[in-house]
């Protein structure tokens, strides 16, 4: 009986390690990533809030391929939108299926974001000129219950 439980003490033990591993090189690879804008559609402009659809392009420039295909392990939370270090908005996301291979991209498509109507407006008067480099978008991965940035 004593056996049985420190072999499935070991087992369990080996699988967290091995977990614990996996998201270790997640980190890794995801501090190198960069994210960038790369389409917008049904832009809708209400009273309380701006809505759109973003697109954007998750690049890995790294050697190993970044993969999320471990159910509930690790998945994509949250992409915030700033401007010049302002925040603008958020969009909520439940992804934990993403494949990206090592010297590649991943597009998330048709990302929902809301931007409330005030932010807009003191945005819109303090802008004397406007370029998509002012933007950064930053996705917030959660990787056995700790939260990573990728910023771009």
């Amino acid at each position: 009986m004593k056996k049985t439980i420190v072999i499935a003490g070991l087992i369990i033990g080996g699988i967290a390690y091995a977990g614990y591993r996996k998201a270790q090189k997640l980190k890794e690879i995801f501090n190198q990533m960069k994210i960038h804008p790369s389409g917008l559609r049904n832009v809708k402009i209400g009273v309380d809030y701006f809505t759109f659809n973003l697109d954007l392009t998750i690049e890995n420039p790294t050697t190993e391929a970044f993969s999320l295909n471990t159910g509930n392990t690790a998945s994509f939370k949250r992409v915030l939108a700033y401007r010049n270090g302002h925040f603008l908005g958020m969009a909520t996301l439940n992804l934990n299926m993403v494949n990206i291979p090592a010297f590649n991209s991943f597009e998330l498509k048709n990302v929902p974001f809301q931007i409330s109507s005030n932010i807009v407006i003191q945005n819109a008067l303090s802008i004397e000129s406007f370029s998509v480099e002012q933007l950064t978008f930053v996705v917030v991965v959660d990787i056995l219950g700790k939260e990573y940035y990728i910023e771009g």
